[in-house]
């Protein structure tokens, strides 16, 4: 098992979340998410973020949940074989009409008209 921090500082989780080079934008940035989103607050006794928290935030955020296949967010999706609507034992209904685009030879229809004129 690797050794990996649990708590990080602001700096490491900046550069983790962001990137090197966008790195600078943090403060700004989790000011806005502590505020209004939620955002996982600094450990008062640790002094750093709990960085599972931050990712399983972001996850939930980014509704991650929702897109990883083999992960169940406990919400039943409509697609989901076996479940929501069952299966009609009426027989399948002709749903579409096939329509001919025609050929690139004429028609007697199209021929008729084009000697008419």
């Amino acid at each position: 098992m690797s050794e990996q921090a649990l708590y990080l500082s602001e700096g490491e989780i900046a550069r983790r979340v962001l990137g090197k080079a966008h790195a600078e934008a943090w403060p700004d940035i989790v000011r806005v998410l502590e505020r209004d989103r939620g955002f996982p607050p600094i450990n008062s006794v640790i002094g750093m973020r709990y960085w599972p928290g931050v990712v399983k935030w972001f996850e939930q955020y980014e509704k991650v949940d929702s897109l990883s296949p083999g992960r169940h967010s406990g919400k039943e999706l409509p697609c989901q074989p076996g479940r929501g609507r069952r299966a009609s034992s009426a027989k399948p209904t002709k749903t579409a009409q096939i329509v001919s685009l025609g050929s690139r030879a004429q028609t007697s229809e199209s021929s008729d008209t084009n000697q008419a004129s």
